[in-house]
């Protein structure tokens, strides 16, 4: 069989399992249906890059004969549509030069059709990607310092959302940038007053959070009610609720001027003040790095500038430590509810360790 560069018309569809649960379909014609496939892997780290890179290569290189040797393979739409078909009965438009991602709880399935990307969701992503619809529709005027993909086709039927993603139209300037939290600052608060804006009393809102983890098992009293204690001392100060990404992260955005923000489906309308900067900070390291480390990634003086900043765009005068211990408490209670423990007790012990270092929350700071 001919080498892929050279496949001509026929096509081949490689059926990989990725590890974590979820089923890639490459499609593997010719080099530029690969790389267009290849965009549901997005590398950031330089390991990451070149493994991207080496698959590729890897793709390229070798003909579906000696390929299937490690993987399944569909030689046409109409096996891809038999195998979708034991998924869902909804049809799901796909071409010859499109790819699949299918997540590891099989009922959502992403299309990338070169052109948009189709999304579809049911059983128990119905809900998630409903919100992410309603969430594209709020956000569909003007916005100033961040872009996202327009939306067309959406379809809510029979427990099954649907919708398409284009991508937005970039300024002929646009260039990659490295997003740092000051560079978030504005796109951020921006994103946040896309909601209507609802004054909350702080410790109400970290007491709902205290009841919910008094049911969890791997929680100490103890430790948890001197924390209560200490946010108490906040008990007559109000803050506005907001849209918040709630999973934003380096790789839940495209890192170009302006910045492009997707993948809503964990978003709030009713959020609180600096949760997503503080994720984009703290999420992607914390199940890797110790406690100290995160401490001192966290209070670096020019992410403690980044808080202040988004801060005193909001007109918020509460010390930002306020947050930062209501965020990991809340990140503790979201992971837990996703049944990642072993998540959630990293974001504990990190609260614990914060909490007895010197970096701890006292009354004159608040």
């Amino acid at each position: 069989m001919e080498n892929l560069n050279n496949m001509g018309q026929e096509h081949i569809f490689f059926i990989l399992e990725g590890r974590n649960g979820a089923t890639y379909i490459i499609n593997a014609k010719n080099k530029k249906n690969i790389n267009q496939s290849l965009l549901f892997y997005k590398a950031r780290s330089t390991k990451q890059k070149i493994f991207k890179n080496a698959f590729l290569l890897f793709l390229i290189s070798f003909s579906a004969l000696r390929f299937s040797k490690f993987t399944n393979i569909f030689k046409s739409t109409l096996e891809i549509d038999e195998y979708l078909g034991k998924l869902t009965s909804v049809t799901i438009p796909f071409s010859n030069n499109s790819s699949i991602l299918i997540s590891s709880t099989r009922d959502k399935i992403i299309v990338n059709n070169n052109h948009y990307f189709l999304k579809l969701a049911f059983s128990s992503s119905f809900y998630n990607v409903k919100k992410e619809l309603a969430v594209y529709k709020k956000l569909s005027g003007e916005k100033k310092h961040f872009l996202i993909s327009s939306v067309s086709s959406p379809r809510i039927e029979d427990e099954v959302c649907s919708f398409e993603m284009h991508t937005p139209s970039r300024p002929k300037k646009s260039q990659k940038v490295t997003v740092t939290p000051d560079l978030l600052i504005e796109p951020l608060v921006e994103f946040f007053l896309h909601s209507d804006s609802n004054q909350i009393n702080v410790v109400n809102y970290a007491d709902n959070l205290f009841n919910k983890l008094s049911k969890l098992t791997f929680i100490k009293s103890g430790p948890i009610n001197k924390i209560q204690k200490k946010l108490q001392s906040v008990t007559k100060r109000t803050c506005p609720l907001g849209l918040v990404h709630g999973d934003f992260k380096p790789w839940n955005i495209l890192p170009e001027t302006p910045i492009v923000f997707f993948d809503f489906e964990e978003a709030v309308f009713e959020g609180l003040p600096l949760e997503d900067l503080l994720n984009y900070v703290i999420d992607p390291d914390i199940r890797y790095k110790s406690c100290e480390m995160m401490a001192l990634i966290i209070f670096q003086e020019k992410n403690i500038s980044s808080y202040r900043k988004y801060l005193n765009l909001l007109k918020i005068n509460i010390n930002f430590k306020v947050f930062l211990y209501i965020y990991l408490l809340s990140r503790v209670e979201f992971w837990a509810s996703k049944s990642q423990s072993d998540t959630a007790i990293c974001y504990l012990n990190l609260l614990l360790f914060i909490d007895k270092s010197e970096y701890a929350i006292n009354a004159n700071e608040i």
